[in-house]
């Protein structure tokens, strides 16, 4: 004599608590992916605003904004009084320490030039596009 089969339904006990807990676990992750993006607001803002930099303005101009978005950003996201002190080639290292993929080191005279003088040197081949990812991979990607 044979049993009858067991029917398979979704409809005990142990399948309810799996499906709440599996609801639960999609909230809470949820939950944590809003909580991020509102944290990461801060670089989205000023990735913008790189972007939004008017190609009128002058070289030197466009450095030196995009370098203080970038110190801007630095302030958010590590210790204030330790980014607040940093200028010329400790700030450089600084941006380079946090991101290996960038290298503002190859640009510091440029880049010291812009922002201390407000001019570039004459013969100085720069390229906004090159810089301005630079920058914004520096913003996107730096460690917090």
């Amino acid at each position: 004599m044979e049993a009858d089969p067991i029917p398979f339904t979704m409809e005990t006990v142990g399948w309810q608590i799996l499906f709440v807990l599996t609801g639960l676990l999609i909230c809470y992750l949820g939950y944590l992916f809003v909580l991020k993006y509102q944290a990461n607001q801060y670089r989205r803002t000023a990735i913008q605003e790189i972007k939004n930099l008017e190609s009128s303005i002058t070289d030197a101009a466009f450095i030196t904004q995009c370098m203080f978005l970038v110190k801007q950003v630095a302030l958010e996201s590590y210790d204030r009084n330790k980014v607040a002190a940093l200028t010329g080639e400790k700030w450089i290292s600084f941006l380079d320490k946090h991101e290996k993929s960038v290298s503002f080191k190859e640009n510091s005279e440029i880049i010291f030039k812009a922002i201390y003088k407000g001019e570039l040197p004459e013969s100085t081949q720069f390229n906004r596009a090159d810089f301005s990812n630079e920058c914004v991979n520096w913003i996107s990607r730096h460690a917090r």
